[in-house]
């Protein structure tokens, strides 16, 4: 009864995608965005960004999809499979977030790919897409696609808008009978089918905070300075989680690395005194500009800023070291506290907390 019942849907789903109109073309896209019923689609809001990141730096994530016989699952094809779907196949998303993609360099009508209703499905998905310090092996491959990430740091000081928000989704055992449309964008749970965008760093957020009763302190021209940064690159699967593959790390030279984490020039962060009214907490004095890092065991370094002096008024140089015997995890985002004490400074690094992005939905920008 249940294999009547599964042919007779399948029977259903092709008809309906037979009687379909052809695919609305998008003007300012070039590329259809509301696919018709019978060709593979991915679902509005695929893909959500962190509350501390302003921009994903693009609109743009690229996606591995494999097929195999619907009498089997991933476990059991991953072996064999190979990506004969989408290789490496990039997915745009519009300003209201709808995704779309060109399947064969866009010859009209063949934007689309046809689902088979007689398969099963695995979707790997990775953001950006078309960044120089992300690759992939261009062989085609079976099993979980494999993506590899360098840190940018050839130059000194590092800008942290030059550092990737590296993340992976993955959708398994997709039934295109029993939902057409691949979606990217729920709660990961260890083991879940379908999950949202992961994120594969981790995060460095640096704060300011002022726990005098009356004096504001002014400092300008904040530096993260990283005496003892252990790699430089990352290969992780596109599957967080997946016990097959574990995650491979490229070490780098010693020395320190400078990380320019302030929004502006000379221009002075207000750190106010707790008696102040607008004391709210610790100042964040690095704006937008979140450092983001391979995950790794311990981190030591300083931080280096200017301090406005009001007896001389002058400005100070200043320097303070730290040290954090902390296991900087992927997905996790860590707060580096310069904390002022009377004339004392002291550094905090501790963790603030998980960095996924499922607790506060952001979509493209």
């Amino acid at each position: 009864m249940k294999k009547l019942t599964r042919y007779l849907m399948i029977f259903l789903a092709v008809m309906t995608a037979s009687c379909e109109k052809a695919p609305v073309d998008n003007t300012s896209t070039g590329i259809e965005l509301v696919p018709p019923l019978g060709y593979i689609s991915f679902r509005t809001d695929v893909a959500t960004k962190t509350p501390i990141i302003t921009s994903l730096k693009g609109q743009t994530f690229g996606v591995f999809g494999f097929s195999y016989s619907n009498t089997t699952d991933w476990g059991t094809a991953r072996a064999v499979a190979s990506p004969d779907i989408f290789q490496n196949m990039a997915v745009t998303c519009d300003g209201n977030g709808v995704p779309s993609y060109d399947a064969d360099g866009g010859i009209a009508g063949k934007q689309l790919t046809p689902w088979n209703l007689l398969k099963l499905y695995s979707f790997f998905a990775y953001y950006p897409y078309g960044n120089s310090n992300v690759e992939f092996n261009n062989e085609l491959k079976t099993d979980l696609p494999i993506v590899t990430y360098t840190l940018p740091l050839d130059s000194s000081p590092v800008n942290p808008d030059n550092l990737v928000d590296l993340m992976t989704a993955h959708a398994i055992d997709h039934d295109p009978v029993k939902d057409a449309v691949v979606s990217f964008n729920e709660e990961y749970t260890e083991g879940a089918p379908v999950a949202k965008f992961q994120h594969r760093l981790f995060c460095i957020e640096v704060v300011s905070q002022n726990f005098n009763d009356n004096t504001n302190k002014l400092i300008r021209n904040p530096e993260l300075v990283i005496s003892n940064l252990k790699y430089k690159s990352i290969s992780v699967p596109l599957q967080r989680g997946d016990s097959k593959f574990s995650p491979t790390m490229v070490e780098r030279p010693a020395g320190n690395i400078t990380f320019d984490i302030t929004e502006t020039t000379d221009a002075a962060i207000t750190v106010h005194a707790q008696n102040d009214p607008a004391y709210t907490g610790p100042v964040s004095v690095s704006g937008t500009k979140n450092v983001m890092l391979i995950p790794q065991e311990r981190l030591e370094g300083e931080v280096v800023f200017e301090l406005f002096n009001s007896e001389t008024g002058e400005w100070e140089s200043k320097s303070q070291q730290f040290e954090s015997k902390i296991n900087f995890e992927e997905g996790k985002k860590y707060t580096l506290s310069v904390n002022f004490t009377g004339e004392a400074i002291v550094i905090v690094l501790s963790e603030a907390g998980s960095w996924e992005p499922f607790s506060v939905n952001y979509e493209f920008a």
